[in-house]
């Protein structure tokens, strides 16, 4: 038995700082949107700073009418309520936007609205997006209108980003704070 737990406590130390390195070192995100006839969605992550296994991020399957547990009545939250989890939703959001690198951004897509007019006023929203971004070193955005009189959607989109998992710590307690914290 105590050669067991001698074991166990110098595998210890190791153990920490793998999960150090792993909490302290970037995690490297693809994700790959592809819309042609249908969608194919793909995310993987690397972590070690992309040095790490990959590792494919897959959904759930989804769940039969018997497997889903009963459904209790949850009280509906007020309008304040409300109010103080988007605008602390709002600030989280832009808190982890701001710890997030964006190593590449790959769109390409054809799309059209069934009426001429609507089709180019959404390309025409779509501008400053597509030639804005043309400034970004590693990004590459191309969206065309067709003017088919057919509502139609196709094209793929890639990201990939970075992000340090320890550096989400703070924005997490902040926005739980915000929510569950004293009312001010």
């Amino acid at each position: 038995m105590s050669v067991a737990i001698t074991v166990l406590l110098s595998f210890a130390p190791v153990l920490l700082s793998f999960f150090v390195l792993i909490l302290f070192l970037p995690l490297h995100i693809e994700l790959s949107v592809l819309k042609d006839p249908n969608w194919r969605i793909r995310a993987t992550c690397r972590p070690l700073m992309g040095y790490g296994p990959l590792i494919n991020l897959k959904s759930a399957r989804p769940k039969t009418q018997d497997e889903l547990p009963e459904v209790r009545k949850k009280p509906k939250p007020t309008l304040a309520k409300l109010e103080r989890m988007a605008k602390a939703g709002a600030i989280f959001y832009i808190d982890v936007l701001n710890r997030v690198t964006f190593r590449h951004i790959e769109l390409s897509a054809q799309f059209d609205m069934g009426d001429a007019s609507e089709t180019g006023q959404t390309f025409g929203q779509l501008a400053p997006l597509v030639y804005g971004c043309s400034a970004v070193p590693a990004g590459s955005i191309d969206i065309k209108p067709l003017f088919i009189n057919r509502p139609f959607l196709s094209g793929h989109a890639e990201i990939g980003l970075s992000v340090v998992p320890a550096s989400l710590v703070t924005p997490a307690i902040r926005f739980g704070w915000r929510i569950f914290g004293p009312k001010s």
